[in-house]
């Protein structure tokens, strides 16, 4: 096998300036360093990306892609105005191609040998890339969670994983030795670590970084260490850079210098304050239509509310499961063509509902938005595709100023199942649902003390609500569906318009407090603390 050598498909990485470390490094080697070791560790893993295709290491098939990819790899490079010189491997492929003419007839060590031959050079090519032909990697290692496959989820930094271990390395020679340098070298207390950036003068790393003691078994499973750093060409070529069979090795960024992007003149608007603006263009526009006989005439602002405790359910902050405490920052009116424009506060995550006429959500976002204080977003429909463009015409809401938030009931602000519901309850429904026996009476108990988490009302209505939540009783998973929110799947919207219920007459404004506790999840807490929640459960 000629050179070992080989270029990253580089991710982006978030730049968390948690940790920030000058790239001042400490050589370290890796025990089993060394040519033969690295080659071993290739060919196995050549073998094992043949697997994963469902076919072996040798196969006809499998050398007629070796061939392509490296054919076009190389057809690539040669194409380059700052391309290598390759007329040994030019030589060598058309040789090969010869040979893999003939791979059908050959016995299965013979076929072995040529396709092992083939991927040694695609990788020598490979590593000739100009865009890590001598430049090293910065990476991280780290116990990944297995779960955490989304950007989003930067790490857990508390015991609920135990993503213990790790730290800041330069892979020295990418594609021909596993030598490493340690750029922490013992300057940093035991923890977790996430998120590498570089700088673009190349002289500085910056990274997540949380102390934490090992203190308990890591959770999980070995799964955790699969992670490795490949080079991954647009041709399908894939070789292994590093892996360290011990924990995962993430982030990989050349360590070079770069040029600066140009810095963009900001569009923040300091008359704003601490609070941005949001501009809809037409709320029916979306994947799924809206019913024609449910206009919509405003949308309900949430907020989610920070987690703060490590696991989902403790505590429990209602019937769904693993649910997010939130709070009704309250209403924007939607005008007859579809258009709002309205002020939201800066830096909250927020979420939206579209709402009829008789105040039930026709459609609920599952995902949320921010806004920097003085920012102005906007956006086409209500889940419309991300390429849709607004159509050409003047919006309603633009002809007066950006509507003002009204704020909903109380308990709302966050959500409290005592304050908000219970009341009504005691209004309305205790002449027939107090618990004593009698004419009339019925079996099912509203009332509102307390019974183990919660109280004996919200207990009782359970069978007669739907919700969101992980997996179990979701009215839907991934997706909300128009005319599909809670309000719409409870029976107990049924039940009180029911001809038995008729005489009820509930004052516009008792059951707005019912259809927004329906539309908002049935929670009954809107907190994570145990002591707020056991003065929201005592009213």
């Amino acid at each position: 096998m000629n050179g070992w050598r080989r270029q990253w498909c580089i991710r982006g990485a978030a730049a968390l300036t948690i940790g920030l470390l000058s790239c001042r490094m400490v050589a370290i080697a890796l025990a089993e360093d060394g040519a033969n070791a690295l080659q071993a560790m290739v060919q196995s893993d050549w073998e094992a990306q043949e697997v994963r295709l469902g076919r072996t290491a040798g196969s006809p098939t499998s050398i007629r892609e070796a061939l392509r990819r490296a054919g076009l790899l190389l057809d690539d490079l040669r194409a380059r105005a700052d391309g290598p010189a390759l007329a040994t491997e030019v030589a060598a492929l058309e040789r090969l191609r010869t040979e893999a003419d003939r791979a059908a007839g050959l016995d299965a060590d013979a076929r072995l040998r040529l396709y092992y031959e083939l991927r040694g050079l695609a990788r020598d090519v490979a590593l000739k890339n100009p865009l890590i032909t001598a430049r090293p990697i910065l990476f991280m290692k780290r116990d990944r969670f297995p779960c955490q496959m989304l950007h989003e989820y930067i790490a857990y930094f508390n015991q609920y994983s135990g993503a213990f271990g790790g730290g800041v390395y330069v892979l020295e020679e990418p594609g021909r030795s596993l030598k490493i340098r340690d750029a922490i070298a013992g300057r940093l207390p035991p923890g977790c670590y996430s998120s590498l950036a570089l700088s673009y003068d190349a002289r500085t790393a910056l990274f997540a970084f949380a102390e934490r003691g090992k203190t308990k078994p890591v959770l999980g499973s070995p799964d955790q260490r699969y992670y490795h750093l490949y080079y991954f060409d647009r041709f399908g070529n894939l070789e292994l850079l590093y892996r360290d069979p011990a924990i995962a090795s993430t982030y990989p960024i050349p360590l070079s210098p770069r040029r600066a992007p140009p810095v963009l003149p900001s569009t923040l608007d300091p008359a704003l304050g601490d609070q941005g603006e949001l501009l809809l263009s037409d709320v029916s526009q979306g994947h799924f239509p809206l019913p024609k006989d449910r206009p919509i005439r405003s949308l309900r602002i949430f907020q989610v509310l920070p987690k703060t405790t490590p696991t989902a359910n403790q505590p429990r902050i209602g019937h769904a499961n693993a649910e997010s405490a939130r709070m009704l920052l309250g209403t924007a009116p939607v005008e007859a063509d579809g258009s709002a424009w309205f002020r939201v506060p800066a830096r909250k995550p927020l979420y939206f509902q579209a709402v009829d006429a008789e105040g039930r959500a026709v459609q609920t976002m599952r995902s949320i938005v921010y806004l920097q204080p003085g920012e102005r977003r906007s956006c086409v429909g209500c889940h419309e595709p991300r390429a849709a463009a607004p159509e050409r015409r003047n919006l309603a809401a633009l002809t007066r100023g950006p509507a003002v938030i009204q704020p909903g009931p109380d308990g709302t602000r966050p959500f409290s199942y005592p304050r908000l519901v219970q009341p009504v309850l005691d209004r309305h429904c205790q002449r027939c649902h107090d618990g004593t026996p009698g004419t009339g009476k019925s079996g099912l108990v509203l009332t509102g003390e307390a019974d183990g988490l919660f109280t004996r009302s919200y207990n009782n209505l359970k069978p007669y609500l739907r919700w969101y939540e992980w997996g179990g009783a979701s009215i839907t998973q991934a997706v909300t569906y128009p005319g599909r929110s809670g309000a719409d799947e409870s029976r107990l919207t049924k039940i009180l318009a029911d001809a038995t219920h008729a005489s009820l007459a509930l004052p516009p404004q008792d059951r707005d407090r019912l259809l927004i506790w329906l539309d908002g999840n049935v929670p009954f807490y809107g907190t994570y603390d145990q002591e707020q929640q056991r003065q929201q459960r005592g009213g």
